[in-house]
């Protein structure tokens, strides 16, 4: 596939390649001793008229995605997220006690989505809104080998969620709280946003039965869930965030992963990632619960993100692949039919869909928010830039073990990797 110029659609007047926003923590993550970077940023939150909240979480140099926490970030202007202004919102437990193994193990944390009603906002009738400043945050946590090698087989996957107000001063930030859904057995990843829906927030979650991805941890034997993705609507009762209601299964039966929602033609259209079949496909729901197949066409099995900007237009940011190759990351525009041309948001090194001789780039994970900023609406593309061989490799994932020891190992964390931003004028 051909990389097209900075030049994007019609709709897209000015393309500001922001690059790299956060590189390595201020302060070392708890429990952690060796090298960390920041990776994706899973959230922007607009907290009030002038202030935004971004979250992006750390990966530890030498594991397989080995997220040690992630970090909060306020600010007014991007040059206000700097490492030392971090907001530590969860962290990574060591020697904890596998639930389905009894083993001990190392429970990563990765930040994910959340959901916030800014302070100020109003009603309809004019009157305040009485969760102003109010919202949630969720982190995903899995178990690994303590060594931290992999991971652990047959072990949990949990996530955790906490409440947080802001006063227009200060975050505050609840106790951490397992998140629980009944009769859905374990999740294996929330949705990588929300989306405003009546009083509170619509969200997508998969689940996945062990029997289907055996390469993952086991299921809860006795849940009658299937694999696949569904909704669910988060209120606030009884004092805090929580789920309200749960949709249908869609996409059943298949390894749908990495879920966006996005608000289209008076209902809700969500991506589903499918790691191991090189297809992208999208469901639609006219009531945000019950969702039909829509639409489906190739992709390779990375990494692809739904976004919506500005003007309410959708694109798909992903990568040509195949395999392990993701750069550059690139954006598809929506048609209501189809996915139009791509133009590149990130070509790291300007080597294309290539490697070069010592360089096998990621730039993956590119994730969107609308957000007023700086008295004025403006949309960014948060992502990830690294290096393959700065990793090791998945125990199922034999050719990219085998590339990362043919190098001796996983090589020093490179000053390019960290969180990136991209802004895109409409």
């Amino acid at each position: 596939m051909n990389v097209s110029t900075d030049k994007g659609p019609g709709n897209i007047k000015n393309i500001i390649r922001h690059g790299q926003i956060l590189r390595s923590p201020h302060r070392q993550p708890q429990e952690s001793e060796h090298p960390c970077r920041y990776a994706i940023g899973t959230e922007i939150l607009q907290l009030d008229e002038q202030t935004c909240l971004l979250i992006s979480f750390m990966e530890e140099h030498g594991g397989p995605d080995l997220c040690v926490g992630s970090d909060g970030f306020i600010f007014r202007k991007l040059s206000d997220i700097k490492p030392e202004n971090a907001i530590a919102i969860s962290r990574g437990i060591p020697d904890f006690t596998d639930p389905l193994t009894g083993s001990k193990c190392f429970l990563i944390s990765a930040g994910r989505c959340g959901g916030m009603i800014p302070l100020g906002t109003k009603l309809p009738d004019g009157k305040p809104h009485p969760l102003a400043g109010k919202g949630f945050l969720l982190a995903e946590h899995r178990a690994y080998y303590q060594d931290r090698s992999d991971n652990l087989p047959g072990g949990c996957e949990l996530m955790s969620k906490r409440d947080i107000e802001w006063d227009g001063l200060d975050l505050t930030l609840g106790e951490p709280e397992w998140l629980e859904i009944d009769d859905i057995g374990r999740l294996l990843y929330s949705g990588m946003n929300t989306t405003p829906y009546g009083d509170g927030f619509l969200m997508c979650f998969s689940t996945h039965p062990s029997d289907n991805r055996p390469e993952y941890c086991d299921y809860n034997p006795n849940s009658s869930a299937k694999a696949g993705a569904f909704t669910a609507v988060i209120g606030y009762d009884g004092g805090k965030w929580g789920i309200r209601e749960t949709g249908p299964i869609f996409a059943a039966g298949l390894d749908a992963t990495e879920c966006c929602l996005r608000p289209y033609n008076g209902g809700y259209l969500a991506s589903v990632r499918r790691t191991s079949s090189p297809v992208v496909t999208l469901y639609f729901s006219t009531d945000g619960l019950n969702f039909v197949k829509h639409f489906e066409t190739w992709n390779h099995t990375v990494p692809r993100m739904l976004n919506q900007g500005l003007d309410g237009s959708l694109y798909l940011a992903t990568n040509t692949g195949p395999e392990w190759l993701r750069n550059p990351l690139m954006c598809y525009p929506w048609n209501g039919e189809g996915f139009d041309e791509p133009f590149a948001a990130h070509d790291e090194n300007g080597i294309h869909d290539c490697n070069a001789p010592d360089s096998i780039p990621f730039v993956d994970h590119g994730i969107a928010y609308n957000v007023t900023l700086e008295g004025r609406k403006r949309h960014f593309m948060t992502y990830r830039v690294c290096e393959l061989v700065e990793r090791t490799a998945y125990g199922f994932q034999g050719s990219l073990k085998e590339l990362i020891e043919s190098k001796g190992g996983p090589l020093p964390l490179r000053d390019t990797t960290g969180m990136y931003l991209v802004e895109f004028e409409y």
